[in-house]
């Protein structure tokens, strides 16, 4: 492996790090409040009955929360659970420090021969 294929290689591994990884934080926001202040792309609510759902590009219509961009919609007083998607850095920094060593150690051991 060359020096200049070794370094291009560890690019990509950060390049690849930047969009982040994501999780599920539960929020105690009201419902409206939090589409109004966030406007989140996508979230993730747990009904009464256990049933969790994924509501993309989510709104509030006659009580109910539904999905705008796909199926899915539940009454909000049946809501348990309300969460959003948030980028965690930690997540991010465990997903691309091992491979940026594994890339540094082996374009390590290429410029050494």
């Amino acid at each position: 492996m060359s020096r200049s294929h070794a370094l291009r290689s560890l690019a990509l591994v950060f390049v690849l790090g930047l969009g982040g990884c994501v999780a599920w934080q539960p929020v105690t926001t009201p419902v409206a409040d939090l589409l109004v202040t966030e406007a989140p792309e996508r979230i993730r609510i747990t009904t009464a009955d256990g049933t969790v759902q994924t509501l993309h590009a989510p709104a509030i219509r006659a009580g109910a929360l539904v999905a705008t961009l796909g199926p899915g919609a539940a009454l909000i007083e049946d809501v348990t659970l309300l969460e959003v998607e948030r980028k965690s850095i930690a997540r991010t920094i465990a997903l691309v420090a091992p491979a940026a060593l594994v890339v540094a150690l082996v374009a390590w051991e290429a410029c050494r021969c």
